[in-house]
């Protein structure tokens, strides 16, 4: 199905033993649920108009995916992967998301790419390869470490301003402040 001008993903794929779809090089411009097909582990949907991936979530098998030269460019698309827990390899290089504002400073470009990364890093546990460069174990524990302090550091600051909006000061008086000292 590549190189088709096809505009739309087709949907009655009933093929059970299907593992893998080339549908590269057309003009589609959202990925829908396809339906059954259990095994599909490469997906090549490159060079295409896809501003939209909410399908993919049901690609559970998936462990190829090329989403490369599309239009992607709202982070929120990302989140669709989230299911795709198989999945090694994932190329969204040449998308609005991935391409960096030239107004950036260039430190605030270093930081969008690696938040980018550590994003699907700690999202896909599988990923070996993002955009065609190798993801290394000290990469992942870093993007690891980098999300989960994140997390807890938000965690603790909600925590903290339910202590303070329900009278408790005593209990958020360890916890630090947005400036890292406690109280």
């Amino acid at each position: 199905l590549y190189h088709n001008r096809i505009a739309e993903v087709p949907t009655r794929v009933h093929n059970v033993m299907l593992t893998q779809l080339w549908i590269n090089d057309n003009r589609i411009a959202r990925f829908p649920s396809i339906s059954f097909t259990p095994l599909l582990a490469h997906l090549q949907l490159s060079s295409n108009c896809i501003t939209d991936i909410c399908g993919i979530s049901c690609c559970l098998q998936l462990e190829f995916l090329d989403l490369s030269f599309n239009c992607i460019a709202d982070p929120d698309q990302l989140w669709h992967l989230r299911p795709c827990r198989r999945l090694q390899s994932l190329a969204l290089n040449d998308n609005p998301i991935t391409i960096l504002s030239g107004t950036l400073s260039d430190a605030e470009k270093q930081l969008q790419v690696q938040q980018y990364r550590d994003m699907l890093l700690a999202m896909l546990p599988a990923l070996r390869e993002l955009d065609n460069a190798d993801v290394t174990r000290a990469e992942r524990t870093d993007a690891h470490g980098r999300v989960f302090q994140g997390r807890m550091h938000r965690h603790l600051l909600t925590f903290r301003r339910l202590c303070q909006d329900h009278g408790v000061p005593l209990a958020c008086a360890l916890l630090p402040t947005p400036d890292g000292v406690g109280t």
